[in-house]
Formats: C-alpha cells, structure tokens, sequence
C-alpha cells in the first residue's frame, strides 16, 4: 500500500511539473510575441540594435533592454532610450503582465497609446518623455493603480487632464510638461497624498490653482509655468514644508504674497513668479526662506522698498526683481545675478 501510494504521489509531482512547464513555455511565447509584435512596429531603427539583437535565436530575457523576473521568467522591465527609434506602440504590449518598468524616452515614436496598456497590472514607472505621441489624453491611465512614476513630457498630449489621475494613490512624479494640455486642474489630483514631483509647464490650462495644493505634504517641486492660469496664488502652498522649488513663472496670476510666506517654506531653493500680475510687496520674511538659491520676480507689479534682511540669504546664487517699481538696494549679496 505504501508503496502505491508512493508511486502516485510520485505521479502528482510528475504531472505538476510538466504542467507548470508548459505554463512557463506559454507565458515565455507571449511575452516573446508581444516583442516580437513592438519590433515589428519599429519603422526606422537607426542603430540596428534591434534588427541585429532582437532574435528567436535567444532567449527574450538576453535582448537589448529587456530585463526578465529570476524566479519566472517573465519580463520585467523595457528600456529603450534615446535610440532615435520611430514607429508606434502596438496592443500586444497590454500582453508583458509582469511588466514593472516602461522607459522609451527621447525617441521618435508616435501615434496614440494602447488601450491595452491599461491591462499591466504591475506597472509601476512610465516614461515616455521626448516622443511624438498625440490625441487626447488616455483616460485610462487611472487604472493603473500601482503606478509610482508617469513622466509624458515633450509629446502632443491634447484634452483636459483627467479625474481618474485621482485615482493613482501610489504616484509620487507627474510630469505632463509641453504639451496641448486644456482646460482647469483638477482638484482631485491634490487627493494624491504622495506626489512629491508635479510639472504641469508649458502647456494651455486655465482656470486658478486649486487651494487643494497645500494637502500635498509630500511635495517637493510643483511647476506650472508658460500657461493660462489665473487668480491669486493660494496661500495653502506656502504652507508646504517640503516644497524645494515653486516655478509659476508666465501664467495670469494676481493678488499679493503674504508677508509670513517664507514662514512655511523651511526647504525652499527656487522662486520663480516671473511674467504674472501680481501686486504686493516683497513678503517681509523673505529672509526666512534661507535655503533660496534662486529668485526671480521679474515683470509683475510689486511695489515698495526692497527689505534690507534679504542680503542675509547666504545661499542666493540668482536674484531677479527686473520690471517692478521697487526702490533701494540690496546689500551683503556677493557673486550673484541681479537686475534691478
């Protein structure tokens, strides 16, 4: 009995293993066609990186810029940067589950997104700055919900920015710079408690800067330079302790600066409120912000005279108040770029 008993057992084992087998062989093959499927879509490859490396012959896990899962097998992680690659991005790409990684920056490559990207369930960083992609921006990109890192700079994005961004609780860097983005900021964005990075620069928002700003407790630079906005710069942002760099400059904004704003702002390296419309004086605490670097206040409408314990700001390498109706002068300032 013992030794039926044994003989099945060892049976079990045996089928089990030619079961996980073909499992691993089939999920090999799919993640090997979904490559095959993005090389296939390749139109212009310049370096030859992919034409000459890129082969059955080996296994996907030894091709250029794939990075495969020790325990499975599985692809991980596609990187593929500054290639001069052109060409689009296919749908079997929604095939690579185990995909965590997705880096194609500084490329040429165009078209719309898959839609079958939202099926990658693992991804955790997309960057896919410098490219030519367009359309309206995917609204499906709130699905991917452990995403940390989404970087879309320097393409031609169009549309609102969605409120199902919202929705991506692990997100730490947003970065939608240069593109055709439209329309308000979405409060909703402010809900993402661990952004620590947010570019929203050089694009066509509009609308005022959603108080909601200063929830982000986390956030270290926040830039939405060269757009529409207007309205008063909220005071809730200069209540961020963490907040490293503050970039406004070229938008419609107005109102005054509080006088205790640098009170909040422990971190602070760069300022830049240049091309607005703001009317206030220089914030009496500006010395507190000891950690600036960088200050630019050019063309606004500030008024008054220039406070004396600015020259304490001994880390101040760049100082800018051009364009205002400022009087008096700035002393103790040594080897820095002003114009007054």
């Amino acid at each position: 009995m013992e030794k039926i008993c044994f003989s099945f057992a060892l049976v079990l084992s045996f089928l089990h293993f030619i079961a996980s087998t073909e499992i691993s062989n089939t999920n090999y093959t799919i993640d090997q066609s979904a490559l095959l499927a993005f090389k296939s879509y390749i139109t212009l490859d310049p370096q030859h990186i992919l034409a000459s490396n890129w082969s059955t012959k080996s296994s996907v896990c030894n091709w250029f810029g794939v990075t495969c899962d020790t325990n499975y097998g599985r692809v991980t992680s596609l990187t593929l940067t500054s290639m001069n690659l052109s060409g689009s991005l296919p749908p079997q790409l929604g095939n690579l589950t185990f995909l965590v990684h997705l880096d194609l920056r500084n490329n040429e490559f165009h078209g719309t997104l898959p839609r079958e990207l939202a099926l990658l369930p693992r991804l955790k960083v997309v960057n896919l700055c410098t490219n030519q992609f367009g359309g309206q921006f995917p609204t499906w990109v709130g699905e991917l919900s452990k995403l940390h890192h989404l970087s879309l700079c320097n393409n031609s994005f169009s549309g609102s920015i969605p409120k199902s961004l919202s929705k991506l609780h692990n997100l730490t860097v947003l970065d939608l710079a240069h593109n055709q983005l439209s329309g308000d900021i979405p409060s909703s964005i402010f809900n993402i408690s661990t952004l620590q990075e947010l570019d929203f620069s050089y694009n066509y928002l509009s609308g005022s800067i959603p108080q909601e700003v200063g929830d982000l407790r986390q956030l270290r630079s926040i830039n939405v330079s060269k757009n529409k906005l207007y309205g008063s710069i909220p005071s809730s942002l200069f209540n961020v302790p963490t907040l490293q760099e503050i970039q406004l400059f070229y938008n419609n904004l107005s109102g005054s600066l509080p006088s205790d704003m640098c009170h909040g702002l422990p971190m602070l390296e760069e300022l830049d409120l240049s091309g607005n419309a703001i009317y206030s004086q220089i914030p009496s605490s500006l010395h507190q912000c000891k950690e600036l670097k960088y200050l630019k206040m050019i063309s606004n409408r500030f008024y008054g005279h220039l406070p004396n314990d600015i020259g304490r700001l001994s880390m101040l390498e760049e100082l800018d108040f051009s364009n205002n109706n400022l009087t008096g002068t700035v002393r103790n300032i040594l080897s820095i770029y002003w114009v007054c």
